[in-house]
């Protein structure tokens, strides 16, 4: 559970970042419309996102195949390609030829954001095939047996993890949470399963001995709960869905128009309004049984347009 809140809150630090570099390419470009704020401000935030992943993912366990070796990022070059896709669109001058462009870049930012998702997926994935890392001074140490964790960041585990074994009346937190009848359990309650604490601890769980001299133990030690590599790794999971998603409504687009299947901004029409029946409300807000443009408004008509 340490281990995977660790890399929980990596991930959720990256998609912040990352997620504040679209929010700002689109804040930028269409109400600031600065060219060059927009390359300068989200490249800083890009950098910082850039360096956070160089920091944090360091694979380590040379058994483990890496398919998406570097992927983690793609993630700079989709913001950079968005970037490059948002100046070609808001450009000046109308070109077809610079609006096929900038579709072309949009599916490059979509490609990288996938690569960047099922990269960021394949690191946290616990590793099958670890052995531990070799005990040396001043470095991460993980105990024999610790297969069920991600080995790229072995390197900021920062925790004291439990001994491998006791001397005669030391006492370990960790097994008396879990086991409830190691350590001092014994000796604080009374409890005499078979004289000895460590007799207590050595017991099954699922028993009817242990829950005999055991009622008072946490409910959690008795519940069988989901892995933690696996609510994190099924969070991670629905990224890559949600873009292959996006790439398949992009493909969409395309095809029927960006804006075949919303109400399109009008001129006389406020934003986040319907459609209306036809043939009302054609012209103005305030309506008009016929197109707008195809005879004089009245100055009743027109009292929107001056507010």
């Amino acid at each position: 559970h340490d281990i995977y809140a660790r890399v929980g809150i990596f991930l959720g630090f990256v998609h912040y970042f990352q997620s504040l570099c679209f929010y700002g390419l689109g804040h930028i470009n269409i109400e600031i419309r600065a060219f060059w704020v927009s390359y300068a401000c989200v490249g800083v935030i890009a950098v910082l996102n850039c360096l956070i992943i160089r920091f944090e993912i360091i694979p380590s366990n040379s058994n483990k195949k890496q398919y998406l070796r570097g992927c983690q990022y793609c993630g700079v070059l989709a913001v950079l390609s968005a970037a490059i896709g948002m100046s070609l669109d808001f450009r000046v001058e109308f070109d077809p030829n610079m609006i096929a462009l900038s579709w072309g870049f949009v599916f490059l930012a979509h490609i990288f954001q996938l690569l960047y998702a099922l990269r960021l997926l394949e690191v946290v994935l616990p590793d099958t095939d670890l052995d531990g890392l070799t005990e040396r001074l001043g470095a991460s140490f993980l105990p024999e047996g610790w297969t069920k964790i991600p080995s790229s960041f072995s390197h900021v585990y920062y925790f004291v993890a439990p001994p491998t074994k006791l001397q005669p009346g030391q006492n370990d937190l960790v097994r008396e949470i879990k086991q409830g009848g190691g350590g001092a359990y014994d000796e604080v309650l009374g409890s005499t399963l078979k004289g000895s604490s460590a007799a207590a601890a050595e017991a099954p769980k699922e028993s009817d001995d242990y829950r005999k001299f055991h009622d008072s133990m946490p409910q959690f030690a008795f519940d069988k709960h989901v892995a933690p590599w696996r609510l994190v790794a099924s969070i991670q999971f629905a990224l890559p869905c949600a873009w292959c998603f996006l790439i398949l409504g992009t493909i969409v687009d395309v095809i029927i128009g960006d804006q075949a299947l919303v109400t399109a901004p009008h001129w006389s029409r406020p934003p986040m309004t319907r459609m209306s029946l036809a043939p009302h409300e054609l012209g103005t807000p305030l309506g008009g049984p016929w197109a707008a443009g195809d005879k004089p408004f009245i100055p009743e008509q027109m009292a929107w347009h001056e507010e």
